[in-house]
């Protein structure tokens, strides 16, 4: 498992395509979507490639002189045509962890002390949705069982007063200490629906640095995205030890994952001063 996760999208669909203009090609385009490998992945690359055969054998130029980078925005069920990936009409914007567990757009002032939690590698925390290969498994889930757990610290953010449209990268800086100096720290983005259904969006992991010490700013990488949070839903943040069996366990002990027979609990401290996501707001100004 390498420090940092690959881009992919929200619900499991390939991102790629970025470095092709630069790499001399005369005209380049990307199609970003919510699929995996699957029938989906299968019907837009025909209808790409079937567009670009009938400009270039049958001059049908219409369909073929689209925007380069064409995203289907989740939720929202629409498509979006931008000329530069990640789009510039897109914005970073902060969305920070506040006390009490919830999540704010300002900074808070004295977070006061750390929220802990304490991840065992025998009993790891386990994972549900996201990208992956088995399509019965991936996509999005609802999470309350694994947010119910007492090694995953939940923040949950106020109901939207407006739609909120996420289109680009995604990351998460989170202050972190922990007791082994060998862990894993996993930050997933969750929508909450007005009934309370918490569906997994997109995440990511990082294996700290090997007998880390001390507070650690810990830079996280999480899936970049297309997605609209509803109006009247709310954003929540997980932040947890590891998502078992998506990504190997860290056994604490720092031996290699291969090799390790021993396990130890880890402690974390989470300090919410200076931790937060940075969240591609589409339209933010």
């Amino acid at each position: 498992m390498g420090g940092r996760a690959v881009p992919r999208s929200a619900e499991g669909g390939g991102w790629g395509g970025a470095g092709v203009r630069g790499e001399g090609a005369r005209r380049s385009r990307i199609v970003i979507g919510p699929w995996g490998h699957d029938l989906g992945a299968i019907r837009a690359v025909l209808v790409d490639q079937v567009s670009w055969l009938s400009a270039h054998l049958l001059g049908d130029t219409a369909q073929f002189h689209r925007s380069p980078v064409r995203l289907y925005l989740q939720r929202a069920n629409q498509w979006l045509d931008f000329d530069t990936w990640p789009p510039r009409e897109s914005a970073p914007t902060p969305l920070y962890l506040l006390p009490h567990r919830r999540l704010g757009w300002e900074a808070p002032g004295g977070a006061g002390g750390p929220d802990t939690f304490t991840y065992d590698p025998a009993r790891p925390t386990r994972s549900v949705g996201g990208p992956l290969l088995d399509m019965k498994e991936s996509r999005q889930r609802d999470n309350r069982d694994i947010e119910a757990r007492p090694d995953v610290l939940v923040y949950t953010g106020a109901p939207l007063s407006r739609h909120l449209d996420l289109v680009g990268p995604v990351s998460a800086t989170v202050r972190v200490r922990t007791d082994t100096g060998h862990a894993d720290l996993f930050v997933r983005l969750c929508d909450v629906d007005a009934a309370g259904v918490s569906r997994n969006v997109t995440d990511g992991i990082l294996r700290l640095p090997p007998g880390s010490e001390g507070v650690v700013a810990a830079e996280i990488e999480l899936h970049p995205t297309g997605y609209r949070f509803m109006r009247g839903h709310r954003l929540r943040v997980q932040v947890a030890g590891g998502a078992f069996p998506r990504f190997a366990r860290n056994h604490g002990t720092g031996e290699p994952v291969g090799q390790a027979v021993r396990t130890r609990p880890t402690r974390f401290e989470i300090f919410l001063d200076g931790s937060s996501l940075m969240l591609p707001v589409l339209g933010a100004s």
